[in-house]
C-alpha cells in the first residue's frame, strides 16, 4: 500500500514498509529527495502536513520537521504518548499535534488519555501541552487565535476552544450528550456549527 498527498508542487509518498517519505516532483515526476527516517513499524496512514518550507511528519511517537527543498531533518521530537494523532495544524510559527496515551482501566475496557501540544515551527520546542482529555476538533484550521477542540474527561464532553499561543482555555461548552463524540464541525464567520 501507499499513502500520499500533493502539497506546493510536490508529491509526497509513503509505502507501507515504513522505509522513509519521498518527495516527487508534480510536474516532472523526478524525485526530489527522500527522507532518511526509517520507521520501526509498518502501516502508518497519516499524511505529512507542508507548511512556511516545513515537512511535518511522524510515526507513532515521533515528530519530525524536514526542509520542505532537501528533505534534510530540521528537529525531531519524541512525545510521551502510544501514538500521536494527525491532522496536524500550523499557525503563525507553531505546529499543533494531539497525541494520546492507551491506558487500560478497571471500569473501562480502555481508555486514551488525550493531550494538544504546541511546537516552535522552526525548532521543534515545546510551547504548551494542554491538560488531559483535549484532541484537535475535526479539521477545523486555527481561527482567530484559537484552537478549537472537544475535550472527553470523566464522562463530561465539551467543545472548547484554546488559545493559540497559551493553550488556556478562552471558553467551553458543555455537550448535552456526555457520552458522545463530536463527528465534524466547520466554522463561519465568527460561529462554530
Amino acid at each position: 500500500r501507499q499513502w500520499f498527498t500533493i502539497q506546493d508542487g510536490a508529491l509526497y509518498v509513503r509505502t507501507d514498509k515504513a522505509d522513509g517519505l519521498d518527495a516527487i516532483d508534480a510536474t516532472t515526476g523526478k524525485l526530489r529527495w527522500q527522507s532518511h527516517e526509517k520507521f520501526d513499524a509498518p502501516g502508518l496512514d497519516d499524511l505529512p502536513l507542508v507548511a512556511d518550507g516545513i515537512v511535518y511528519d511522524h510515526h507513532g511517537n515521533h515528530l519530525y520537521a524536514l526542509d520542505e527543498k532537501t528533505g534534510r531533518r530540521l528537529w525531531h521530537q519524541q512525545i510521551s504518548a502510544d501514538r500521536s494523532f494527525y491532522p496536524g495544524r500550523f499557525y503563525n510559527g507553531t505546529f499543533y499535534i494531539y497525541s494520546a496515551l492507551f491506558r487500560q482501566q478497571p471500569t473501562h475496557p480502555y481508555e486514551f488519555q488525550e493531550r494538544v501540544q504546541a511546537f516552535a515551527a522552526r525548532t521543534g520546542a515545546t510551547l504548551w501541552t494542554s491538560p488531559v482529555g483535549y484532541k484537535l476538533l475535526s479539521d477545523i484550521p486555527v481561527t482567530d487565535g484559537l484552537i478549537f477542540t472537544e475535550r472527553n474527561y470523566q464522562g463530561v464532553s465539551k467543545i472548547s476552544a484554546l488559545n493559540a499561543s497559551s493553550g488556556n482555555a478562552r471558553w467551553q461548552f458543555t455537550d448535552s450528550c456526555s457520552a458522545c463524540t463530536t463527528i465534524s464541525a466547520v466554522v463561519s464567520g465568527k460561529a462554530l456549527y
